[in-house]
């Protein structure tokens, strides 16, 4: 990317190919704006890219954001491992912890022999993506909108204390599931930023990421059991 382009353009460029053909002056207006216009071509790909679009769709809502922010700071805001601990909790819970041990290591494997670039489907193998999708579809627009209501002061994954009298007394059996989601984030967390440091993103500005980048991002994240829809 250019640093300049948006979430429009960038799924634009994932499915068709853009040439710019000609500049059109904002004198040739009346009345004139204030910026110059471009005539484009846009041509399908054919065939269209192997990936899951829902996921796709997920990760690039999450690095537009706050485009200008570095990867690793946006996937691992407070709001945004919530988000994506959900799903990581929900395809556990859908595949069991021993079959998905199972698909993720197989994932994993044909990723790093993909180089990561694409998404294939593997002799109709269902990935731990389509599963999870196919499982429960009733919670997918939940998880879209919430991908959306990213805070802006979420900064990354840290404590909030609880003032006093906020637990109203409850015993710490009570409190465990609290502490048990905390660990799960930190779960995912640490397989985020092993993904971003193994493909050398973590410091990458998400506005500066190129199609391919995203793409192997998304495959080597789905591979570990991140998802993003």
């Amino acid at each position: 990317g250019d640093g300049q382009w948006p979430r429009l353009s960038v799924n634009t460029q994932l499915v068709a190919r853009v040439d710019n053909l000609l500049k059109v002056g904002r004198n040739n207006f009346r009345p004139a704006p204030k910026v110059d216009s471009r005539v484009v071509r846009i041509t399908p790909r054919n065939p269209k890219p192997d990936v899951n679009f829902v996921e796709w769709d997920g990760l690039v809502r999450l690095l537009f954001h706050r485009k200008h922010r570095t990867v690793q700071s946006l996937l691992t805001s407070k709001q945004a491992l919530r988000m994506l601990t959900e799903n990581y909790r929900t395809t556990r819970a859908l595949l069991g912890e021993a079959a998905m041990d199972a698909t993720l290591a197989e994932e994993a494997k044909d990723a790093s022999e993909d180089g990561g670039a694409v998404q294939r489907k593997r002799d109709n193998r269902p990935s731990a993506s389509e599963l999870f999708e196919a499982a429960a579809p009733e919670a997918k627009e939940a998880r879209m909108e919430a991908t959306m209501d990213i805070a802006d002061a979420d900064e990354g994954l840290g404590t909030e204390p609880a003032g006093p009298g906020e637990d109203g007394g409850r015993s710490s059996q009570e409190r465990q599931p609290s502490r048990q989601v905390t660990q799960e984030m930190l779960e995912v967390r640490k397989i985020i930023v092993e993904v971003l440091e193994n493909l050398d993103m973590g410091r990458s500005r998400a506005a500066r990421l190129e199609i391919d980048e995203m793409l192997q991002l998304l495959s080597e994240l789905n591979a570990r059991g991140i998802h993003f829809a």
